[in-house]
């Protein structure tokens, strides 16, 4: 089992709750899609417990 954390991703679903949020703050979720298929594609006794996929530009992040 691998934990993903994305941090903000740019969808609808931020977007339209958070309307001042600036956008090119955020990541593209193909990124992640393309981050989670490279988990799914690693050999079975690989493991993967964590994968952070940030914007280079991450408002929450610490």
């Amino acid at each position: 089992m691998t934990a993903v954390v994305t941090g903000g991703i740019r969808t609808p679903l931020l977007l339209d709750r958070f309307p001042d949020i600036d956008a090119s703050n955020l990541r593209d979720p193909r990124n992640v899609a393309e981050t989670i298929r490279w988990c799914l594609t690693q050999p079975r006794e690989t493991v993967i417990p964590e994968v952070m996929v940030l914007p280079l530009r991450e408002t929450s992040w610490p």
